[in-house]
């Protein structure tokens, strides 16, 4: 089955606890859909094949992260949209 393509999505998580959960989910979306990009950003340093890590202080608490994803988050995309992944 080809994989849909989404040239002006950029697949994006805000993780700062649960990396690897996250990135497990966001390799079942990169599994059946093109992204244009796929990032991760966190609070920790990783890596992790076809996923860009950005690295940025705070998101250890949900008030962080809250604020990060309305405040903060349009800063680290480019693409028309994105689309936010979540571990759970």
């Amino acid at each position: 089955m080809e994989k849909i393509k989404l040239p002006t999505v950029t697949l994006i998580a805000v993780a700062g606890n649960k990396q690897a959960e996250t990135i497990v989910s966001m390799y079942k979306s990169m599994s059946k859909v093109d992204f244009a990009a796929v990032k991760l950003i966190t609070n920790i340093e990783l890596s992790a094949s076809g996923i860009e890590i950005i690295k940025v202080d705070g998101l250890k608490t949900w008030g962080e992260y809250n604020h990060f994803i309305i405040k903060e988050l349009y800063k680290y995309f480019d693409t028309d949209y994105c689309l936010i992944c979540q571990w759970d």
